[in-house]
């Protein structure tokens, strides 16, 4: 496990890790919003 010791101080990996939250943050978001706004209100109408 000697090849995955790369600490977070360097700037690649700060940056991969920032692109990797930021992408799964809107992933979240976009589920959330087309749960809101595509699912429940055909659930409601039946």
């Amino acid at each position: 496990m000697r090849r995955l010791r790369f600490s977070p101080r360097s700037s690649f990996a700060r940056t991969l890790l920032l692109i990797v939250t930021l992408l799964f943050a809107s992933l979240v978001t976009t589920y959330l919003v087309v749960l809101n706004f595509a699912i429940l209100p055909s659930l409601q109408q039946f």
